[in-house]
């Protein structure tokens, strides 16, 4: 990508690059130091756990192995990162080029962020950025705070020129619901298009015209209107469902398998074709033992209940099935169920290779599928959503992606249900849509559970001892009727399937394959 010495800010200041190297240092075995003096420098590492110190003069980091750290002075020159992985900005540098990877974030800075990989995530940070697109199916994601920022090379249409498909601006804390209210903050200034989003805060997309833009270029914030809570827990306590009296909230094992005896594992793991390593227990739960074995993976604190996923103790193995984890699960099958509305959870999940952390939907009348999948995880900071359906005779599956900006951090996960849509939120923002399967229009039950290893997520390292998925609440909410819709009908037969159960057809789709919703469930 051929690139300007300059790039001008939203008020026309020039925001610069580095200039040329004039020394180049490399840190070449694991763990290396190595810091730059007074000259223009190119720093890069070649192998992991690398330190990087830049001095004064511009200096240019080239970064893609795992845990390098990198640091620079205040006033230390115009510093740039070019980077191929996934990366947050430093203190203390100015620019960032994404050349491989998923997310690039900024600092507080004035940053020129420029991304020459399609499908990534952008978040400038507080300063007034440019940020620079170009290669297709990019998200800008701005929240309050985030300056006056510009972006620059943003593909509107269905594809972009070179490898990706339309980008989008992904806007919370704002109050746009709806596309409407975007275009009535947009303006046109020359050839550029100023979005207004506060008093302090502003996005111009250079070289566009208000009349480019669609609402298929906006994720925008959940319109609570319409909604009635009927379902809350706030996990001040954990309300456990007992058989015995057929009371309390949340169930511990699945609607399918034996529910106690030799045969409970079957309640208490995923499917054996999942090949994951953990039982589902609770402190009642005896396994093989003949009496309860005292395992309990639930925890409250302060309002926030931790599901933890431990290594099962070698002097209870044998009772648990030679199990590697014992994990917990939640459902809500005995106590609550609805069709359609908007379901959320607020959680923190566990980064953890080989932890699978997962909040679904399934039928209370224990067909499968359908399923609706709100959040799925597989450590890292990129969350899935996925629905399955049977209604054409064959098994299908869509599932869609989503790139964390801060991980680490409490996020909510919401599913907006009516007979004719399926919309994902993420931090009460459109993330995906799709439309509603044929079948997926009965009664549905909630489930939050920690998975351990598998075909999907991969067994966890050796040395890992536990993971904890945390869950502040969930709630669900039903719908005005005038939400609801109509149900989809049910398609023909796949052809050259006629109605019999065939093998699993899976679509994975990337957000430029997504077709989004209003707040009011149309189509953009």
């Amino acid at each position: 990508m051929a690139l300007p010495a300059q790039f001008l800010d939203a008020s026309n200041r020039p925001l610069l690059l580095s200039a040329d190297p004039q020394a180049w240092i490399e840190a070449r075995g694991v763990g290396d130091i190595v810091r730059a003096g007074n000259r223009n420098t190119q720093l890069s590492d070649s192998e992991k756990d690398a330190t990087l110190i830049g001095g004064q003069g511009d200096d240019t980091y080239y970064v893609s192995a795992w845990g390098a750290r990198l640091q620079e002075a205040p006033g230390g020159g115009v510093d740039t990162v070019i980077a191929w992985r996934n990366i947050e900005l430093p203190a203390n540098f100015e620019n960032l080029v994404l050349n491989y990877g998923s997310l690039a974030r900024g600092n507080d800075q004035a940053n020129i962020i420029i991304v020459d990989t399609p499908g990534a995530l952008v978040v400038g940070g507080r300063g007034d950025d440019v940020l620079v697109g170009g290669k297709g199916a990019t998200t800008f994601e701005f929240a309050a705070g985030s300056g006056r920022d510009v972006i620059q090379r943003f593909s509107t249409a269905d594809y972009a020129a070179e490898d990706g498909g339309r980008d989008v601006v992904r806007l919370q804390d704002y109050g746009f619901t709806s596309f409407d209210q975007v275009k009535a903050a947009m303006v046109q200034q020359g050839a550029d298009t100023v979005l207004r989003l506060s008093d302090a805060d502003s996005v111009t997309f250079r070289d566009k015209a208000v009349g480019e833009f669609s609402a298929a270029n906006f994720q925008l914030q959940f319109d609570p209107k319409g909604l009635t809570l009927t379902f809350q827990d706030e996990f001040d306590t954990l309300n456990l469902y007992s058989s015995a009296s057929h009371a309390g909230t949340w169930k511990t094992s699945f609607i399918f398998g034996d529910q106690t005896g030799p045969m409970a594992k079957d309640s208490r793991t995923l499917s054996a074709s999942d090949n994951s390593i953990m039982i589902y227990v609770d402190k009642d739960f005896a396994g093989l033992a003949g009496k309860p074995l005292g395992l309990d993976p639930f925890s409250i604190k302060d309002g926030v209940l931790d599901i933890t996923a431990t290594r099962t103790p070698d002097a209870v193995q044998a009772q648990l099935w030679n199990y590697e984890f014992t994990s917990g699960l939640i459902t809500t099958e005995k106590s609550f169920e609805q069709t359609y509305g908007y379901f959320e959870m607020r959680a923190k999940l566990p980064l953890a290779e080989g932890a699978w952390p997962a909040f679904w939907l399934l039928p209370t009348d224990a067909s499968w599928p359908p399923e609706a999948d709100i959040m799925e995880q597989i450590g890292g900071d990129t969350v899935y959503f996925s629905k399955h359906s049977i209604a054409t005779g064959v098994q299908q599956s869509q599932t869609w992606k989503m790139d964390l900006a801060d991980p680490t951090q409490f996020h909510t996960y919401g599913l907006l249900w009516t007979a004719s849509t399926l919309t994902w939120y993420v931090d009460g923002v459109a993330a995906a849509a799709t439309s509603t399967p044929a079948d997926m229009n009965k009664p549905m039950y909630m489930l939050a559970n920690l998975a351990m290893g598998g075909n999907w997520p991969g067994d966890p390292d050796p040395s890992l001892q536990s993971a904890t998925f945390e869950i502040d609440y969930i709630r669900a909410y039903s719908l005005d009727p005038s939400m609801i819709g109509t149900p989809n009908p049910i398609p023909p037969p796949s052809p050259g399937h006629g109605a019999a159960h065939g093998a699993a057809e899976t679509t994975a789709l990337t957000a430029a394959d997504v077709s989004f919703f209003d707040a009011s469930g149309a189509f953009f």
